[in-house]
């Protein structure tokens, strides 16, 4: 019994860990560059005024 609610929590950390990563690669890195690429066009707009 506790060697498999042991099993089940390693296996929970195991997919949370990799859910996190997933969300850290197809969610933050896209909206920084999109942030980064909006200061940029931020940037184009002010120097060509």
């Amino acid at each position: 019994m506790f060697v498999e609610f042991q099993k089940v929590v390693s296996d929970t950390v195991h997919i949370l860990s990799v859910t996190r990563r997933m969300i850290f690669r197809y969610f933050f890195l896209p909206l920084r560059r999109f942030f980064k690429g909006l200061s940029s066009c931020d940037g184009k707009l002010g120097s060509r005024n």
